[in-house]
């Protein structure tokens, strides 16, 4: 049978990087599963208008996308977590009034990648 450190080695080898950051108050964990080309990430942005960090963890993100894609094809990408925008208009894809400016950078994102919101309402 299959021993546990068998398991793990296993494991390991389905990803090409496993990746947490924080930035400010903004927490990210990151994996890209390099046998199925998807790319997996949970995104913590807290409460408010302004939250400092926000901008670099979307840019380091974004970092890990491009480096991926060069291979020609771009990864799946799920993103999952917690924005706190809940006011933002997913239908639009813009932020909230207020939210302008940091709301930018997270609708630049999901354009430069071809995302799309699934959960339309706040959660």
């Amino acid at each position: 049978g299959m021993k546990k450190h068998d398991v793990i080695r296993t494991i390991k080898q389905w990803y090409q990087r496993r990746v947490a950051i924080t930035a400010g108050q903004n927490n990210m964990v990151m994996c890209y599963v390099k046998s199925c080309h998807t790319l997996c990430a949970t995104v913590y942005r807290p409460p408010g208008p302004d939250s400092p960090g926000f901008k670099s963890l979307l840019e380091n993100l974004q970092s890990h996308i491009d480096e991926i894609s060069e291979s020609g094809t771009s990864p799946d990408i799920y993103i999952t977590g917690d924005f706190n925008y809940p006011d933002w208009d997913w239908n639009q894809n813009s932020p909230e009034a207020g939210m302008e400016t940091h709301g930018k950078y997270l609708a630049e994102f999901i354009d430069r990648n071809f995302l799309t919101q699934m959960v339309k309402n706040p959660t």
